[in-house]
């Protein structure tokens, strides 16, 4: 579903529509544009958490940054655990950070985005259960006025969701 969404593939029959419009009538950039996606495994530069967030919206601003950081609940833990906060190295692929604080990150780029359709693909399935509860805060405060599309496996990851669909 999410490669059809994403245009990766063209459906051979029927319409793939999103909010009303069938995507097949906007282009690939537009259409890319407008969608916001937290994978299970977010992928990080070999750079600092700065350029890493900033990876969302390449010219914002160092508040807009702060701003999305916190609302991701990264920018306290930033602060108290890298000494070298925003300009820390995170490592080949984020590798120098554990699951609980890569998430924050691909959620904090996707929230710089802004777009108007948010992917969440297993976002919290690596976390610990302390850490998935914090997460899923932010994802809920992220989702309003939104549309969301959730992928998990755990029901505790879409309790909240207007609409629950059960593949097999």
């Amino acid at each position: 579903m999410l490669r059809l969404l994403f245009r990766f593939y063209e459906p051979e029959n029927g319409k793939n529509s999103v909010a009303g419009h069938d995507i097949c009538e906007v282009t690939q950039s537009s259409l890319r544009a407008n969608i916001g996606m937290v994978p299970q495994d977010t992928m990080l530069f070999n750079d600092t958490l700065k350029h890493n967030i900033l990876y969302g919206k390449l010219k914002a601003s160092e508040d807009e940054m702060r701003h999305v950081s916190a609302s991701a609940l990264l920018d306290g833990h930033v602060q108290r655990r890298f000494e070298q906060h925003y300009d820390t190295i995170v490592g080949k692929r984020g590798l120098c950070l554990s699951g609980g604080q890569k998430q924050p990150v691909g959620l904090a780029q996707t929230l710089l985005k802004n777009a108007s359709l948010l992917i969440l693909d297993e976002a919290t399935s690596a976390l610990d259960s302390l850490t998935e509860r914090e997460v899923q805060m932010a994802l809920k405060e992220a989702s309003a006025g939104r549309t969301s599309i959730i992928v998990a496996h755990r029901l505790s990851t879409v309790v909240h969701a207007d609409q629950i669909l059960v593949s097999q």
